[in-house]
């Protein structure tokens, strides 16, 4: 089979709720599904988090991430998989422009 080059589409869906003057609430879910020939795979990254503004232009927040990625492989000869999570808290400063 050739090789095919095209884009992959992500489903997604993020928002913001700003409930107070100076506070908004974010989160965001992402999620990518592969089954292609012999290839088997998943990639889900979800996000919440709280930002207070500091300026107008400038916030800084606490937020949650979650990243995990599932690759399973297999092909006359050769078997693979790739089990890949990352968990944790979020302390950053945003700036908009």
């Amino acid at each position: 089979m050739g090789a095919i080059t095209a884009p992959l589409p992500v489903i997604g869906i993020r928002g913001e709720y700003e409930f107070a003057d100076k506070w908004t609430f974010r989160a965001s879910g992402e999620f990518f599904l592969v089954e292609f020939d012999n290839v088997d795979g998943a990639l889900v990254d979800l996000y919440a988090g709280l930002d207070y503004a500091v300026l107008d232009s400038v916030s800084m927040g606490l937020g949650f991430n979650s990243v995990a990625l599932d690759v399973d492989a297999s092909k006359s000869g050769f078997q693979g998989s790739l089990d890949w999570q990352y968990t944790g808290a979020l302390l950053f400063l945003k700036f908009d422009f």
